[in-house]
């Protein structure tokens, strides 16, 4: 049996919470278009809340959705300890 099976049975076996709350704050500078190399992203997992922070050195319009998402994705996720987490598979996250 190979890991991620075993870890899906155990997460259905224990019920582990499958929703994830997120709290999405998008701070910007209006007027210029974005320099994602200048911009940055924190993101934070504490207690089943996902706590996103980015600071965009741009107005958010001068971007697609998907160049935004993509942006925001590619910074882990973090505890409150400062280690990466891996969100399972079958979490779901809800936007608040």
């Amino acid at each position: 049996m190979n890991f991620k099976r075993r870890v899906g049975r155990l997460e259905k076996e224990f019920n582990v919470a499958k929703e994830i709350v997120l709290w999405r704050v998008v701070i910007s500078n209006v007027g210029k278009t974005v320099d994602l190399a200048t911009s940055t992203c924190t993101r934070t997992l504490w207690n089943r809340q996902l706590s996103e922070t980015i600071h965009l050195d741009g107005h958010p319009d001068t971007i697609t959705d998907e160049e935004f998402e993509q942006f925001v994705e590619s910074f882990p996720i973090l505890d409150s300890e400062g280690r990466v987490v891996t969100l399972p598979d079958s979490a779901r996250v809800i936007r608040k």
